[in-house]
């Protein structure tokens, strides 16, 4: 993940579910042979699968010290809260987990790397900070690129939040090449960089942006694919996270649209 291979420990303190836990449980599921524990001291002794219903035997562990005797080298913050802020009670666990040399891997709108303690902390123990939200430096305006490429466009979109537009996307991908065809996933959201190894959350870019960011990220993967699957995001219904949802409908100019809702 993220330039190498490690030892993940996910931390969910006190939310580790189905539902609370979305990076984590999406890691779990994609990145398994990743993962060696999860932190959540409210679950401590249980295993992934039981609290979450994937992961198998991957254990739960009520702090670092857990996780270290499972050899641990990276924490993951394994939640994508409200605001996009890091609770104020997991700043000590992410100090800790620097000082123990372990780099430190986010998703959120508030980027650690750019907190000075904390960023001095990993500097001087030799470990690192990524923050997978930090928008790119370029900034593309939309010109409708997308709607000449010969690969077939499909964007997943959500009557909702967390209705699993990410999910079906990476689904069909694996269905689609043991098909023998030739489909690319494109992140949008963290837990899908931390999955797929790249892409742009597209929620962190500048709103003029967005368009343009799907839509260089959509002419790249068409290169070579002939089925390009965009994860969709934010809700066609929520009046808080509608933006996102148009602009990918506006950048990758899609030839088709699946509807994910929870029934």
């Amino acid at each position: 993940m993220l330039g190498k291979t490690r030892r993940l420990a996910l931390l969910a303190e006190g939310c580790f579910n189905a539902t609370d836990a979305k990076s984590a449980v999406g890691v779990l599921r994609y990145r398994t042979s990743e993962v060696v524990a999860v932190i959540d001291s409210t679950r401590a002794g249980r295993t992934a699968q039981s609290c979450a219903g994937v992961g198998g035997d991957i254990p739960v562990v009520a702090n670092l010290d857990g996780a270290a005797a499972f050899d641990a080298d990276t924490l993951l913050i394994g939640i994508a809260p409200p605001g996009g802020s890091l609770p104020a009670p997991w700043r000590a666990v992410v100090a800790e987990a620097l000082m123990r040399g372990m780099d430190v891997i986010a998703g959120m709108h508030q980027f650690l790397a750019d907190d000075p303690e904390l960023a001095t902390l990993a500097e001087a123990k030799g470990c690192r900070i990524l923050d997978v939200r930090r928008p790119p430096a370029a900034r593309s305006i939309a010109t409708r690129r997308a709607a000449s490429v010969d690969a077939l466009v499909v964007l997943t979109v959500g009557s909702d939040c967390n209705v699993g537009k990410m999910t079906t996307a990476l689904e069909l991908e694996a269905a689609l090449k043991a098909m023998g065809v030739k489909a690319a996933f494109v992140a949008t959201g963290q837990t899908g960089i931390f999955v797929a190894d790249r892409g742009v959350a597209v929620d962190a870019v500048v709103s003029d942006f967005v368009a343009g960011a799907v839509e260089d990220m959509v002419v790249e993967a068409a290169r070579d694919a002939e089925v390009v699957l965009v994860e969709g995001q934010g809700s066609i219904h929520h009046p808080g996270y509608s933006g996102v949802s148009l602009s990918l409908l506006h950048g990758a100019c899609p030839d088709a649209m699946i509807l994910c809702h929870q029934a």
